[in-house]
């Protein structure tokens, strides 16, 4: 029951049922697992693992958009009524840091929406419903804060990335709907959970960030933070080409006397740790 209208100039494809696929290419030799019922146009992969990239069921990938792995230990996992890379493209990677060839593993759930070249990239966890994210790794929602916000690679990888990994079988959907996660135009973001209802647009860039329920419209930098609104009531961060470094964010704010520059580098020093990186200049070059 699959329709396949155009090229298909890859290898290490499976595919379930009722696929649409018009145009699907790239270099994979980790592999691609597709599930039932998606709409696939003009994808590029790139996968250079010994995982599979796994989509689920009933998402749309647009044209342009490309799925990437390009270092070894990286992963990509996304999961049902996703809508990625319309109206321009995009990207989903598991890269980190790419100058480093730092890979980790990017988590998309449900209804999670990019737009116009947005970035999701590695170690970022979207789209899952709150109270699914606390049942899987048995924290309240401050630990988890703690532990994207403050916590090392390794903490996050052993205590959130993979126990998500192991809890694939079960569906997102059990434990409620997730709301929609909407990134629009190129904002880039890393090292981070969007829960709840989220809205980024344009250069927003997070990194150890944890986001719920809040709409961040223009050109924010956001590094060591969490943002909570509650779904009554969205916080609304209108930080234009501002910054801040390590903020606890609660209630709407006075964001005009925000700093322009952050003060700390967006990657946090035992970062070098995890991927045995001891060079001189990640270790002591630091800006902060």
């Amino acid at each position: 029951g699959n329709q396949v209208l155009a090229d298909i100039d890859i290898g290490n494809l499976r595919t379930g049922a009722g696929n649409r696929i018009t145009g699907l290419r790239g270099d994979n030799q980790g592999g691609l697992v597709v599930g039932d019922h998606n709409a696939i146009a003009s994808v590029s992969v790139t996968n250079r693992s010994k995982d599979p990239i796994v989509v689920g069921d009933h998402n749309e990938l647009c044209p342009g958009l490309s799925l990437n792995v390009p270092f070894s230990g990286g992963r990509i996992m996304i999961g049902d009524y996703n809508s990625l890379g319309r109206d321009g493209g995009g990207v989903v990677s598991s890269s980190y840091r790419f100058g480093r060839k730092w890979n980790g593993c990017t988590i998309i759930g449900s209804r999670v929406e990019t737009t116009r070249g947005a970035e999701v990239l590695g170690f970022s966890i979207l789209g899952w419903p709150l109270n699914q994210l606390l049942r899987v790794t048995g924290k309240d929602e401050a630990d988890l804060i703690r532990l994207v916000v403050e916590g090392s690679l390794k903490d996050l990888t052993e205590e959130l990335v993979a126990k998500i990994l192991a809890s694939n079988a079960e569906s997102n959907q059990q434990e409620g709907k997730s709301e929609t996660v909407s990134l629009f135009g190129p904002v880039k973001v890393k090292r981070c959970i969007l829960a709840g209802k989220v809205t980024l647009k344009d250069d927003t860039r997070t990194q150890n960030a944890y986001v719920r329920d809040a709409l961040l419209p223009e050109r924010s930098k956001i590094f060591y933070s969490s943002i909570v609104g509650a779904p009554e009531e969205i916080i609304t961060v209108s930080v234009q080409d501002r910054a801040f470094d390590n903020v606890a964010v609660r209630q709407h704010l006075a964001w005009q006397d925000f700093p322009t520059v952050v003060k700390c580098d967006e990657y946090p020093l035992s970062d070098c740790e995890f991927y045995g990186d001891t060079s001189w200049d990640v270790r002591e070059g630091r800006r902060g």
